[in-house]
């Protein structure tokens, strides 16, 4: 009896822990081959081949995110599997589309993530967590609440087409993925029917050193593989993230030999520190997204503004009676000395008031003080005011303090 003979095999593995498996046995190729050569020799038969497509892993981290993959496109050899993910569910879901609707817990709050799987067929879920599937009038929508810990989901098409079209499993671990490709059908590979090749990528300089003009020059990505090169995002992270921003210019699909260019922005940090980020690149490829290490220089230091003088006066009213006024103190409160250059009294009673200080000429170091005290001499009437004009090397007008006699 001969021995059977081994399964062709392939895995694509994508950033964040996306892994898409596909198996096709030369038995099923066989049997797929049949059915097009009858459908093709006799008009009046009808058949009908609808391949399994890989399975889908969703990995949960400690935080309730689910993660696919970088790329949400995925080349298998029955064509191209997308996954797209949306905030908000959509209002309607065609007949040829499966909406996968994932229900878990974040920090008590439960959280809706949408997927829309471009395949119409029967799946099933395995889920290393308790979960149960909730019943939708939509017969394409599936709502999977996972109601315990869990730390990834695998969905896969089912043969079986006697049950639910959607069913689930609480598994302890996810099921293996194997690790044997198949050379025949290597994903993004150029394959015995001229498929896409695989794509490459090239990402210059590796550190990318800004200052307060600007950084020293964009950031170029080269497509250097035999496919397509297709960046999905890009973002920067650390903790001086803030300091930096990059555009968008380059999110869009790279043939061959083909390169784009990122435009790096620097502000550098209010502290007047160096500054250091990561820029991320993420693309098609399998395996981790590309970086660039982003340095920020310190900013100049601003120059300090030169020393100046200060002056405090009190009180800003004196009263004054017949016999004695009210004493002014003048305090230096700048980082220069003050300098009382002199002292006036002005107004319409002016003549009725005189005065005695050790201020003028004096140069006050910070936190000095000195006095003027006012006089008053009754010249008849019902009282008198005028105004005390202390000028000195501060800019700006002179300090006034106002003189009443009763």
């Amino acid at each position: 009896m001969a021995a059977p003979r081994p399964r062709r095999t392939w895995r694509w593995t994508g950033r964040s822990g996306f892994t898409v498996v596909a198996r096709a046995g030369r038995r099923r190729l066989a049997g797929f081959l049949v059915a097009v050569l009858v459908l093709l020799g006799a008009g009046a038969c009808q058949a009908e081949y609808k391949p399994p497509f890989a399975p889908i892993v969703f990995a949960i981290d400690e935080n309730g995110e689910i993660d696919v993959s970088a790329s949400r496109d995925v080349v298998t050899p029955i064509g191209t599997f997308t996954i797209s993910e949306s905030v908000s569910r959509p209002r309607d879901v065609s007949s040829d589309r499966t909406l996968m609707i994932v229900r878990h817990n974040v920090a008590g709050v439960l959280k809706d993530a949408w997927f829309t799987l471009l395949a119409a067929v029967n799946l099933r879920f395995s889920v290393d967590g308790t979960n149960r599937l909730v019943p939708q009038d939509e017969e394409n929508v599936a709502l999977l609440e996972v109601t315990g810990p869990a730390t990834g989901i695998v969905a896969e098409a089912t043969d079986d087409d006697s049950g639910g079209r959607f069913e689930s499993e609480q598994v302890e671990v996810l099921p293996e993925v194997p690790a044997e490709t198949d050379p025949a059908v290597t994903p993004g590979g150029e394959g015995p029917g001229g498929e896409a090749g695989e794509p490459g990528i090239e990402v210059t300089p590796e550190t990318l050193s800004c200052d307060e003009s600007g950084c020293a020059e964009p950031v170029t990505v080269a497509s250097t593989g035999t496919g397509p090169l297709r960046v999905t995002s890009t973002e920067i992270v650390g903790s001086d993230a803030a300091a930096f921003s990059v555009d968008a210019g380059c999110e869009a699909d790279l043939p061959p030999g083909d390169q784009c260019a990122l435009s790096v922005g620097y502000v550098p940090p209010d502290s007047g520190e160096a500054a250091a980020a990561t820029l991320v690149i993420h693309q098609n490829l399998s395996g981790p997204a590309s970086e660039v290490n982003l340095v920020g220089s310190a900013g100049t230091t601003p120059t300090p503004p030169d020393p100046e003088p200060g002056i405090a006066v009190t009180p800003e009213t004196v009263f004054c009676t017949s016999s004695a006024c009210q004493p002014v103190t003048v305090e230096s409160t700048g980082a220069d000395p003050l300098t009382v250059t002199s002292v006036e009294i002005v107004g319409a009673d002016a003549a009725a008031f005189s005065y005695t200080s050790d201020c003028e000429g004096a140069a006050l170091p910070t936190g000095a003080r000195c006095v003027v005290t006012p006089e008053y001499t009754p010249r008849g009437g019902s009282g008198a005011t005028a105004s005390l004009v202390i000028h000195h090397n501060l800019a700006g007008p002179a300090t006034e303090v106002t003189l009443s006699a009763s």
